[in-house]
Formats: C-alpha cells, sequence, structure tokens
C-alpha cells in the first residue's frame, strides 16, 4: 500500500469511523488483519498509541 492510499484509509477512518483496505477470500482477509493488528505504533507519527484495529465482516 502506498503511503497516499494509507493516508486516504486513515482520513476515512477519522471521518467515517472504519474503511475497505482489503475485499477478497477470507484466508487472505485473516493475514492482512493479522498484519494489521501486528504492526504496533506508527514510526511516522510523534505520537502513536499502537496499531489500529481490524475487523473482518462477509459482504
Amino acid at each position: 500500500m502506498t503511503m497516499e492510499q494509507a493516508f486516504r484509509h486513515a482520513v476515512e477512518v477519522d471521518t467515517q469511523k472504519k474503511t475497505v483496505v482489503f475485499a477478497g477470500e477470507f484466508e487472505h482477509a485473516e493475514h492482512v488483519q493479522e498484519l494489521i493488528l501486528t504492526y504496533g505504533p506508527d514510526p511516522r507519527m510523534a505520537v502513536s498509541k499502537g496499531s489500529m484495529s481490524a475487523t473482518l465482516e462477509k459482504s
């Protein structure tokens, strides 16, 4: 994901309280969720409490 895409997702989370970062097979979605949950604090931010939350939803 590019920095621009990540920023758009962050803005959407701030304004809409959620964003879709992946849509596809469940097993792959679980992997993407795990990556998000284990990312940790964002090193590009002066204040970052930790990873974002991530949930899976069926479409």
